[in-house]
C-alpha cells in the first residue's frame, strides 16, 4: 500500500502533503477516477461550446452580404437593382456572379477568424482542420443565400429586413448554446426537430463530433442536412 501511495503521491505532484491525506482520499476510489479522467484531456471542454457557436454565428452572418446581393439586383428594391435588369445579362449569370463575390469576401473573413481563434485563442478544433473549414465553407454559403432570400421575398423596407435577418441569426445562435451551453442540449432532447432546421446548430454539432468523436459518422450526417439545405435555399432563389 505504501508503494502505491508513492506512486500516487509522484503522479499528483504536490497535490497531497502527506502519506496521511493520500491513505484517506484513496477510500474514495471515484475522486481519483474522476480526476485522473479530467486530468487526461479526453474529457468535454465546454468552454470551446462558446467558441464553436460564435464560429458558426460567423459563417450565418454572411446573410448581410447576402441581402445586400438581392437587394441589388431586384428592379423593385433599389435602383441599381432596376439598372441591371435592362443590362443584356441574363439575371442567372449576374446573380452567380454577386453571389460568387460575396461568398469568397466572406469566406475569407471567416477563414481570418479561425486562424485568430487557432493562433491568438488557441482555441481547439482538432486535428482535423480542412473539415472545419468545409463545414465553415457550407455554412457561409447558407447564410447568404437566406439573406438573399429575405430580401428578395420579405416585404418592407430594407432596414426591416436587415433587423428581421439579425433576430433569426440571434435566435439560432441562442439555440445552439452561443449565450448558455445548457440550452443546446435542451433543445435537443426536447426540441429535436428544432435542430434540423437551425443551421447553427449543425454547424456546432459538425464541429464538436470532429473535435471529441473519432469517427466521421456524425460529423457525415450533420454536414449531410447542411448540404441539403444549402442546395434548397438554392432552388429557391
Amino acid at each position: 500500500m505504501r508503494g502505491v501511495a508513492d506512486i500516487i503521491i509522484k503522479e499528483t505532484q504536490g497535490e497531497f502533503d502527506n502519506y496521511n491525506a493520500v491513505m484517506e482520499d484513496m477510500v474514495d476510489r471515484e475522486y481519483f477516477l474522476t480526476n485522473r479522467k479530467e486530468d487526461s484531456g479526453d474529457n468535454m471542454d465546454y468552454t470551446v461550446i462558446y467558441f464553436y457557436a460564435l464560429l458558426a454565428m460567423v459563417c450565418i452572418y454572411g446573410g448581410n452580404w447576402g441581402l445586400r446581393e438581392g437587394t441589388d439586383i431586384s428592379a423593385s428594391l433599389s435602383a441599381r437593382g432596376a439598372r441591371v435588369n435592362i443590362s443584356p445579362y441574363s439575371m442567372e449569370k449576374l446573380l452567380f456572379c454577386n453571389f460568387s463575390a460575396s461568398l469568397a469576401l466572406h469566406f475569407t473573413g471567416v477563414l481570418l477568424v479561425i486562424a485568430f481563434m487557432i493562433n491568438i485563442l488557441k482555441i481547439d478544433f482538432g486535428t482535423r482542420l480542412p473539415y472545419v473549414i468545409f463545414v465553415c465553407f457550407v455554412g457561409s454559403m447558407i447564410g447568404i443565400l437566406f439573406g438573399c432570400l429575405t430580401a428578395l421575398f420579405m416585404k418592407g423596407q430594407e432596414k426591416k429586413k436587415d433587423a428581421f435577418l439579425t433576430c433569426i441569426t440571434l435566435i439560432w445562435g441562442f439555440l445552439a448554446g452561443l449565450m448558455i451551453p445548457s440550452v443546446k442540449y435542451i433543445v435537443a432532447s426536447k426540441f429535436p426537430a428544432l435542430t434540423f432546421v437551425n443551421p447553427v446548430h449543425l454547424i456546432t454539432d459538425c464541429l464538436y463530433s470532429l473535435y471529441y468523436y473519432s469517427d466521421l459518422s456524425s460529423y457525415t450526417y450533420n454536414i449531410t442536412i447542411l448540404s441539403i439545405i444549402a442546395i434548397i435555399l438554392s432552388c429557391m432563389i
